[in-house]
């Protein structure tokens, strides 16, 4: 299993849920009144995001770089162990 491309799937797999999830959120708060709690993990988990779609693509940042580093570490530990 090749370290590099297992990450970057990784990372383009988590990066393009939480996009997607932050750029949805927006609208669920405003529009509907729900989501708040959603709004305050991502704050906590992500440094820099606020509710705005600014925000949604840090978070999809951050997201793509944990998914990148942490599937190349499941990739590379997986190599060693077989």
């Amino acid at each position: 299993m090749d370290p590099l491309s297992f990450g970057l799937a990784a990372g383009l797999a988590l990066g393009g849920f939480t996009l997607i999830l932050g750029l949805s959120l927006p609208t669920f708060v405003f529009r509907y009144g729900m989501g708040h709690g959603m709004v305050g993990m991502m704050t906590a988990v992500y440094p820099g995001y606020i509710l705005s779609y600014v925000g949604a693509f840090i978070a999809g940042i951050w997201s793509f770089l944990k998914g990148f580093v942490g599937g190349s570490v499941v990739a590379w530990l997986y190599n060693k162990l077989i």
